[in-house]
């Protein structure tokens, strides 16, 4: 039996062991660096005012909480390694589509949703995890974020959007 020591909250994991599906997922993203076959994503709808700084603030949190979120796969002579930052800065750029004709919105909408679904993550360099908003009216936003499945699952992504929902209600008061 294989005994697995966790570090401390916070700690910084260098070269750790990758699991057999880990190691899998990544051979096949080095063998087709360019597919996103393995992408996790999801979008979601927010209707109503939102506080984009709140919001990438409560990700923020999420990732910091959660170490498969700030984890990376560099390759160690031909082999993946396992690495966890004590820190990634989460990102959450946003797309106005406010100024685009009404009537195009949620085309443009879901052709930018698409593309950016489909970009390529960089296993070694990370991060994993791609936010972005989308600002579709007034009163009508986007939330997409993308993950490699080497670092997620369906579950993983229940527990991402109920702490991104408990984070966001704090933010916000």
């Amino acid at each position: 039996d294989k005994v697995t020591v966790q570090p401390p909250a916070g700690a910084a994991v260098a070269d750790s062991a990758v699991s057999p599906a880990q190691r899998g997922l990544w051979l096949i993203n080095e063998l087709y660096p360019e597919s996103s076959l393995y992408n996790v994503f999801c979008s979601v709808r927010l209707l109503g005012r939102v506080d984009l700084p709140a919001l990438r603030s409560a990700l923020q949190r999420v990732v910091d909480r959660h170490e498969a979120l700030r984890t990376t796969f560099p390759a160690d002579e031909g082999r993946p390694r396992l690495r966890v930052a004590d820190r990634v800065d989460v990102a959450l750029p946003l797309v106005d589509l406010s100024a685009t004709p009404p009537a195009q919105r949620a085309d443009e909408a879901r052709r930018l949703v698409q593309r950016w679904s489909e970009l390529p993550f960089d296993l070694g360099a990370g991060p994993l995890l791609r936010a972005q908003a989308v600002h579709v009216d007034r009163d009508e936003h986007l939330l997409c974020l993308a993950l490699h499945h080497i670092v997620c699952d369906g579950q993983s992504m229940t527990v991402l959007f109920d702490e991104l929902a408990q984070f966001y209600a704090q933010e916000c008061g």
